[in-house]
């Protein structure tokens, strides 16, 4: 496991271990000191155990430090502390343990223990030596676990401090800080929402701050069943502050277009804690006696009695709290409309719509439930990219043909259509409601005419606009590769692949190639690609390129850190100028499965269907080379 020294193992040594089992990669079971006497039922016991061990212990997200060791000739012990970023208040304290055998340091299988090593086994003083580390190691796991937690609480207060010290947020009144402690919220600030719930006020890091900031953690998690926390951070919407006679709770009237019911009341009680206003997380976000949240959702019920009865009065108040936003051209307007759809700005797209200047609260409620389905509608794949395909537009009505493409899926699409109206000189967004009675009978045929047009121009040649800036080439055009060296394949690889880590579906596009025919399949692959970089307990990593007469091709290693499954992928590249491009649409992988091999067909046929010689000849050369180093790797 370690390299053979005299000294014990150095702190960079146990790091670098640590770094390795994180993932579990080639773990050998021959780098643990396990004795040859173990039934083989209790060692396939074991195996499991210290599989669990480096699964639960040794987890990929925590960060570990050194902080104590001990050494008894030829056995030692290192104290380790795992922190976690996403948690400021989490750390575990645990031991890992080692044998010199052959002047060669091996971790013991069971951390912080010597059992199942077989280590001078019936040597009294080896023994001794070995029970007086594990009793050292149970008892500086004690010390340390203590001294660690104040030097992170301490820590944390001092960051929460950073934010409650800010003259602009001791200046807060409770309306104001609710509405902050929402868009920290939005952005995850622990720190910020820490310091809204005064937590470094108290004088000591009681029951309650430890409740408040496990909540916070629970809650800013980005798990399933975070209730409303996952609400507020993840779906659209448009507050308010409702007018309230009470002095200790500030009452928020929300309304969420893709969610039911659509229109909610938020409530937070609110206290002066010396010259400050706190505000108390509502019980819906805050864990209940058994860690769990509340599954009450803003139900009416939970109001108080005044606000069930202004459940009615959402919507009004809504639209009477956005600040209207026009523009003196409709083409500004359909940019800041596209913007707000990337963006998820709800706010923004019902900013640019023109509500009816005289309604009662139930058009005006009509009116934004159908700014919400509409924009619902072009949401509604979980969409990223939004273009602009066309424009018609007549004196004072437009139309705009909309495309709207999938995040995880880019040769997925909608086609929507946007009606923008002009008054005053200034272009608006409409509703069907602004076309309704007879005062409206032209604008509804300048519409209808409008729409009848733009959809008379035929079917949308998607392709161009969803490629974006990938490089189309023909096969005729396959230049020469055999000058193209390790470093530019490796480069390419890690350029896309960095992109599709950063779900940066437009960069990604830029060193990606499509051969002419394949153009939506190229899409459809590299959606593949992204959704697989999603995966959290995947790790793709380049192990070394090869090249042919026409082509080059990057073999990768594909690793599920939940299952310790590997992969061997091959991903083809081609030349277009001087620049090297992936070809998503043309994976190999490595048959060890049925999978394998039938999502290989697709790759073979193509290949097969191929009229250059030349091309055909590169492709098999280099699947041959893959095959080759695999089988060397994996009998290794």
């Amino acid at each position: 496991m370690l390299d053979a020294a005299e000294a014990a193992p150095s702190n960079s040594d146990v790091n670098t271990l640590i770094d390795r089992l994180k993932f579990q990669e080639n773990l050998d079971w021959n780098d643990f000191l396990i004795t040859d006497h173990l039934p083989e039922i209790q060692r396939d016991e074991l195996n499991k155990k210290i599989q669990s061990q480096i699964r639960n212990k040794i987890r990929k997200e925590y960060h570990f430090e050194v902080l104590d060791k001990k050494v008894l000739r030829d056995v030692c012990a290192f104290i380790i502390c795992a922190t976690d970023e996403r948690n400021p208040i989490f750390s575990e304290i645990s031991g890992l343990t080692f044998c010199k055998v052959k002047d060669q340091w091996k971790l013991t299988p069971l951390m912080g223990s010597f059992r199942h090593t077989g280590f001078n086994l019936y040597q009294l003083e080896a023994e001794a030596r070995q029970r007086e580390l594990e009793k050292w190691v149970f008892k500086q796991q004690a010390v340390y676990k203590s001294k660690v937690q104040g030097q992170q609480e301490n820590k944390l207060l001092n960051k929460i401090s950073e934010f409650s010290s800010e003259s602009a947020f001791q200046a807060k009144e409770p309306s104001a800080l609710v509405l902050y402690f929402l868009s920290m919220v939005k952005q995850a600030n622990f720190h910020a929402i820490a310091a809204c719930l005064g937590v470094d006020l108290a004088e000591s890091f009681g029951d309650d701050e430890l409740q408040a900031i496990y909540s916070l953690v629970e809650g800013l998690s980005g798990g399933r069943q975070v209730g409303d926390w996952a609400k507020l951070q993840e779906q659209p919407y448009i507050a308010t502050v409702l007018e309230d006679d009470d002095n200790e709770m500030v009452s928020v009237a929300m309304f969420f277009p893709e969610l039911e019911p659509k229109e909610q009341i938020l409530e937070f009680s609110v206290k002066k804690m010396g010259s400050r206003w706190v505000l108390e997380l509502p019980d819906n976000m805050s864990l209940d006696d058994e860690g769990k949240f509340s599954d009450a959702d803003f139900r009416g019920w939970k109001l108080k009695r005044e606000n069930r009865s202004r459940l009615d009065e959402v919507s009004p108040l809504i639209i009477s709290s956005l600040k209207p936003v026009s523009a003196d051209s409709s083409g500004v307007l359909l940019e800041r409309l596209l913007k707000a759809l990337s963006e998820g700005d709800f706010a923004t797209w019902c900013s640019c719509i023109k509500f009816m200047d005289e309604a009662d609260k139930a058009v005006r409620r009509d009116e934004l439930i159908a700014a919400a389905e509409s924009w619902s509608e072009i949401k509604k794949k979980s969409l990223m990219a939004f273009k602009l395909v066309s424009v018609r537009e007549a004196e004072n009505v437009a139309v705009a043909k909309v495309l709207a493409v999938s995040k995880q899926r880019p040769n997925d699409y909608v086609i929507d259509y946007l009606v923008l109206c002009k008054a005053n000189q200034q272009w608006h967004m409409v509703m069907e409601k602004s076309f309704e009675g007879d005062d409206a009978e032209g604008l509804r045929a300048a519409r209808d005419k409008l729409i009848k047009e733009i959809k008379d121009e035929g079917d949308v040649d998607v392709a161009p606009l969803l490629l974006g800036e990938c490089h189309v080439i023909s096969l005729a055009n396959f230049a020469d590769c055999t000058g193209v060296d390790q470093s530019a394949v490796k480069e390419s690889y890690l350029r896309y692949d960095d992109s599709l880590m950063k779900e940066d579906y437009a960069n990604a596009l830029k060193v990606a190639a499509a051969i002419k025919g394949t153009e939506l399949q190229t899409l459809a692959a590299l959606g593949a690609d992204l959704r697989g970089r999603q995966d959290k307990d995947s790790k793709y990593e380049f192990i070394v390129a090869h090249k042919a007469a026409q082509m080059c091709a990057a073999t990768i290693r594909l690793t599920n850190r939940r299952s310790s499954d590997v992969e061997y992928l091959l991903y083809f590249y081609c030349k277009d100028g001087e620049q090297v491009l992936v070809l998503p649409y043309l994976q190999y992988r490595y048959e060890q499965s049925r999978g394998a091999r039938l999502f290989n067909a697709k790759v073979l046929e193509f290949v097969e269907g191929l009229k250059d010689q030349g091309i055909k000849d590169s492709f098999m050369s280099l699947i041959n080379k893959h095959n080759e180093l695999v089988n060397e790797m994996r009998n290794e």
